[in-house]
């Protein structure tokens, strides 16, 4: 008899697959029935990833026929399926490294007037634009007004103006970027000129942000954490420290990102002061998850445990796309052990924190008052 053959039998003869082959076949309802809310979830879950390109299919039936009858109604209806649903396609390629709530589903409403305009109905974005012929500028016009609604939700009036425009141009300058050269040159030219006119300080923090973008760290970290201490802080005093906080965010990513370069380089050992900052608003520090085989997650833990014991609100926990099962062990470790440790949201990053494509992370905050 095969090792193979063996295996089976042995498996099949358990105790353990007796019991639940037995269990199975006395509940068939219940089993029938988690099959088929299985099946319906994954249905729902590929129906609603094809929305956007059910819209593109869409205004490519109808796109041949507003050129031959041109009827208003058709044209309006064509270009808003072009145009939603492209929009929605290149925003769904950056919306999985957002944070939660941000850049929801986008709809198209028409005004007459030069001038474009967004709000939200029902946690969708509604960008209103003027029926144009030219569709490159449609869909630049209607991305850069979608982003910057949907960017930091009910803080855009806390956010320094700065961070707050450059953020979401950098974040449209990749959407807009994967539509083709015509449409990055109508961005350049009237939206990413213009608000540099405006801000000078953009082309800086644009340069920034990809340093951080490319490690997993801007909207991993920058983004989230420029949100957390606006919501905190929003009607406190507090309020009027958030640029001089958000500079000093800023300057300690990136010297987190040297530190960490210089440690892989063997200058020298990360410190302390590498892992956490600690402002007067911002209080967060940074968990790198990484497997050497020997290890385990209780050392990770008792790390995270240094980093709130040491004053941190906040925690960030950063793993690499192919140790994701270790890194997703960690984190939920933390969760489970760590009391006043509160996952508040798990995420995809651009790059890991060693700079190679895809990565995991999650966000805790950590309640004091609870752990005591």
């Amino acid at each position: 008899m095969s090792t193979s053959s063996l295996t089976t039998k042995a498996i099949t003869e358990s105790p353990w697959a007796i019991a639940i082959g037995n269990y199975i076949q006395s509940h068939p309802v219940l089993w029938f029935s988690l099959f088929a809310l299985m099946l319906v979830g994954s249905l729902l879950k590929l129906i609603l990833s094809a929305v956007p390109q059910i819209d593109i299919l869409k205004s490519k039936i109808l796109l041949p026929l507003v050129k031959k009858y041109k009827h208003k109604k058709l044209i309006k209806s064509a270009i808003k399926s072009d145009i939603r649903g492209h929009v929605n396609k290149e925003v769904a390629k950056v919306k999985k490294f957002l944070p939660c709530g941000w850049a929801e589903d986008m709809d198209i409403d028409w005004v007459d007037t030069e001038e474009a305009s967004t709000l939200r109905n029902d946690k969708r974005i509604i960008v209103r634009i003027r029926p144009l012929e030219n569709q490159e500028h449609n869909f630049v016009n209607a991305s850069y007004h979608f982003l910057h609604s949907g960017f930091f939700p009910k803080m855009q009036s806390v956010i320094p103006k700065p961070h707050y425009e450059a953020s979401v141009l950098y974040i449209c300058r990749k959407v807009v970027d994967g539509r083709g050269k015509t449409a990055s040159t109508i961005f350049e030219d009237n939206f990413l000129e213009p608000s540099i006119q405006k801000f000078q300080e953009i082309p800086e923090y644009m340069d920034d942000y990809e340093l951080m973008d490319k490690r997993g760290f801007f909207m991993g970290t920058f983004l989230r954490e420029l949100y957390a201490i606006a919501t905190n802080a929003k009607f406190s005093r507090a309020r009027n420290n958030i640029p001089e906080e958000t500079t000093k965010m800023l300057a300690h990513v990136k010297n987190f990102i040297g530190a960490y370069d210089n440690h892989l380089s063997g200058e020298k050992e990360m410190a302390p002061s590498d892992w956490w900052h600690g402002g007067s608003v911002s209080k967060y520090a940074i968990l790198l998850v990484a497997r050497p085989e020997s290890t385990r997650i209780d050392p990770y833990i008792k790390r995270a445990q240094d980093r709130f014991n040491a004053g941190s609100k906040r925690l960030y926990v950063f793993g690499a796309n192919h140790e994701r099962k270790f890194a997703n062990a960690v984190i939920a470790g933390i969760d489970g052990t760590i009391n006043g440790a509160k996952l508040v949201e798990s995420f995809e990053t651009p790059y890991d924190y060693r700079g190679m494509p895809g990565g995991i992370g999650a966000v805790f905050e950590y309640n004091r008052s609870i752990a005591s």
